[in-house]
């Protein structure tokens, strides 16, 4: 009876370990960038862009390329804003270094959670030296938005504010898989049952 519920445990733990392995590469596609910004008033701000890094862009025109994020959610103060609808998150593969430089950049418009205020927020990572984008690749490293010559821009314009600033932080967030979340629940039940087997025994 014993060695019958040590292969039960055993098969327990291989099934979900199976689409846990299986999917490693997925799980390390990152799903969002989590960024920090300061205003010219000097006001910090958090706020994070999050989207399916899988998803295949468009192409809109010779130079720019768009996705859809899924989600953008911001706090600005003791305030906490989520966008209304998805926003459209663009990079320019610029040509000409002064009219046309690399620009990747979304605007996202933003209801206050719990309220009734409404902010739009724009953010504009810049790049004279054309270094920034790759054609049909999706930015997925954060650390490239502050490369030697990047300048970046925020925009946040509501109701009761108007003001400038810049990206001073951002980190790139990976997804929490969900085999990896049953894996562990696995383990869990089977370490139950192995405990309340010996308790019987």
């Amino acid at each position: 009876m014993w060695r019958l519920a040590k292969k039960r445990i055993a098969l327990a733990l291989t099934v979900p370990a199976l689409f846990l392995f299986n999917s490693g590469a997925a799980n390390a596609t990152p799903i969002a960038f989590d960024f920090s910004g300061k205003l010219t008033s000097g006001e910090i701000l958090g706020f994070s862009v999050s989207f399916d890094p899988l998803q295949s862009m468009t192409q809109i025109d010779q130079f720019t390329q768009v996705y859809s994020s899924t989600n953008v959610i911001l706090n600005f103060g003791d305030q906490q804003f989520a966008s209304k609808a998805a926003a459209t998150i663009f990079q320019r593969d610029g040509t000409d270094r002064e009219l046309l430089p690399d620009l990747w950049g979304f605007t996202s418009v933003l209801t206050e959670i719990g309220g009734n205020q409404t902010i739009t927020i724009t953010t504009q990572i810049t790049d004279p030296s054309l270094n920034l984008i790759r054609p049909g690749v999706l930015i997925s490293n954060t650390d490239v938005f502050f490369g030697s010559g990047l300048v970046s821009t925020l925009f946040l314009q509501g109701d009761n504010i108007s003001s400038t600033g810049s990206v001073i932080a951002a980190v790139t967030r990976t997804a929490v898989s969900e085999p990896s979340v049953l894996f562990l629940f696995s383990i869990g039940l089977a370490a139950i049952g192995l405990a309340a087997r010996r308790r019987a025994d």
